[in-house]
């Protein structure tokens, strides 16, 4: 079926839903209300042929008994009168009395008496014995013809023995032309009525379906085109303001204001007192709801919403990509930002393994140049030497690119280990401006699921924030001690320094981004807002205390992988 519809339409020229739904709907009205008709019309037809055959009989049986009683006197003057008479009435065309031969003995139009009837009623009513009922044509205008034989009953045995079972033929023809005339009125009527009532229905289907059909899935098709578009910012479909027909006051409800999405597709609602769910799961208690039973809407209405719906996700989820896209880059600057950070603490760690291997290189070029020959003991630990300050060397290369790349690899993590790491890169850097750099780690630190790597960054950033706020105090020394501890099943961390503090008039934008204390030139302004960023992404906290002039301690907490 589908197919010869789809060659139907394709002939057709007809490609739009709309096209489709009209057409369609044209050939069901015109096939139901045609049967319909038809179904009337034949039907009051055939009741009015009936009528017209009933009036026949009738018409038949009242002579019959009209001239029963003459013919019984065999007062045969008074059945001639008698059919005279009964000739005069409306559309009655033949009255004809015959005999055994068919011949005409008495008739309502005298001429015809002793003429022969060869009408077939009369013919069939001799023959057979029994009443006939033919449609002829007499004189160019249609008869129905009643053809009532006579029986011979004891009461005419004395005229007319009782050898034959019949004694002749009563025929009365009634005209056929008001008949037809009638039935032509009918089917006439019929298919007028029919025709008025295909466009009246047609109209208001038209009407209905562009209205609540075939309008809304050409805006839904319309919209769809324009976001394949990248359009996503369409304003369409209807406003249900929640908060006016409940006249709720409840300004913190996610739905209170949103004009946007229905408040059934929304999560967090407020309308029973406290949180709803998500959708779908909330749908069971919106279903009792008056808003929802008042303006859920038919499927065509319900399909427009879920639209909308899916565009508000779908706007909602291109926002959340562009800020996670730009936070990615703000963090990848900040990170290319503090490697100059890194890179003489990196230099130092290099210079250590490079001159162990230089000098094991020079030792084993005097000894070949002097012709002396090299203890396998020897050559085994100069070679063994080189080979572990090669690996070193290689593990603080890895290191910085590891820590240099954009992807994120989420695992369970102990956090002494990335302490550690920025210990290793920061510790000689951190001796060479005279700044003590102390740490207390406890080894059984629950573990934590997170990025190694970020964060690195993160106590790189509070790290470095430490040294300069120390150096920017003026005060020769300094110190910065970092802690890991376990604060109610919690692994936490925290950044101490004894620098010049945080004003508390700026306490509350340290995390805001670009916001910096530092003078022009040191800084982006984004460290301590991507750390924040970071330590939230890991379901962590991150809290400051500080105090102008004496120092500043930061404090990270993190959930353990079981809460994670």
């Amino acid at each position: 079926m589908t197919p010869l519809l789809d060659r139907l339409w394709a002939r057709l020229h007809i490609t739009s839903v709309t096209e489709k739904v009209i057409m369609g709907m044209s050939i069901i009205l015109i096939i139901v209300i045609g049967l319909l008709t038809y179904y009337d019309m034949v039907t009051r037809i055939k009741f009015h042929l009936g009528k017209q055959e009933d009036r026949a009989y009738e018409i038949s049986d009242t002579v019959m008994r009209s001239i029963e009683y003459p013919m019984l006197e065999a007062d045969m003057e008074a059945v001639q009168a008698i059919l005279e008479s009964l000739y005069k009435l409306k559309d009655l065309k033949v009255v004809n009395l015959c005999d055994l031969t068919g011949t005409i003995k008495y008739s309502g139009l005298p001429a015809n008496v002793k003429k022969l009837d060869d009408s077939q009623a009369t013919e069939e009513a001799l023959d057979t014995g029994s009443l006939a009922k033919v449609l002829e044509v007499q004189g160019g205008e249609k008869i129905l013809l009643h053809a009532m034989p006579i029986p011979n009953e004891e009461t005419c045995y004395k005229c007319h023995g009782k050898e034959n079972e019949i004694l002749g033929v009563l025929t009365v023809g009634i005209s056929w032309g008001p008949v037809e005339e009638r039935v032509a009125e009918v089917r006439n009527r019929e298919i007028i009525w029919g025709l008025a009532s295909l466009v009246i229905v047609g109209l208001f289907l038209l009407i209905f379906l562009s209205r609540f059909v075939t309008r809304p899935l050409a805006q839904l098709a319309r919209l769809a085109d324009e976001i394949s578009r990248g359009k996503t910012e369409v304003d369409f479909g209807r406003q249900v303001k929640c908060w006016e027909i409940e006249k709720c006051t409840k300004t913190d409800c996610p739905a209170y204001g949103n004009t946007t999405t229905m408040c059934w597709y929304m999560d967090g609602t407020l309308c029973f007192g406290q949180p709803s769910g998500s959708f779908p799961e909330k749908l069971d208690e919106c279903r009792e709801c008056k808003v929802y039973k008042t303006h859920v809407g038919d499927e065509t209405v319900q399909l427009a919403d879920s639209f909308k719906h899916m565009v508000s996700k779908l706007d909602i989820s291109e926002r959340e990509i562009k800020k996670l896209e730009k936070r990615t880059q703000l963090v990848q600057a900040s990170k290319m930002s503090t490697l100059g950070e890194m890179a003489s603490g990196v230099a130092h760690e290099l210079n250590q393994p490079l001159s162990v291997i230089r000098m094991g290189a020079t030792f084993l070029s005097k000894m070949i140049k002097k012709g002396q020959k090299i203890e396998d003991e020897q050559l085994r630990t100069v070679t063994e030497e080189i080979v572990g300050q090669v690996d070193r060397a290689s593990a603080i290369i890895n290191h910085m690119r590891d820590f240099s790349r954009i992807g994120v690899k989420t695992t369970e993590l102990d956090m002494n280990v990335p302490i550690r790491n920025i210990l290793g890169i920061l510790g000689q850097q951190f001796k060479v401006r005279n700044i003590e750099i102390e740490s207390d780690l406890d080894d059984n630190l629950p573990h934590i699921m997170a990025d190694s790597n970020k964060l690195e960054q993160v106590l790189l950033n509070l790290v470095v924030n430490a040294r300069q706020a120390i150096e920017e105090k003026g005060e020769p020394g300094g110190k910065v001690t970092i802690k890991s501890f376990s604060d109610r099943g919690r692994a936490a961390i925290s950044v101490s320094d004894t620098g010049n503090g945080i004003p508390e008039h700026v306490l509350d934008k340290i995390f805001e981004p670009f916001f910096t204390t530092k003078k022009v030139g040191i800084g982006t302004g984004l460290g301590l807002s991507i750390s924040y960023g970071i330590v939230k992404d890991y379901g962590g906290t991150i809290d400051v205390k500080t105090e102008v002039g004496i120092g500043t301690t930061f404090l990270l907490k993190f959930p353990p992988c079981s809460d994670a």
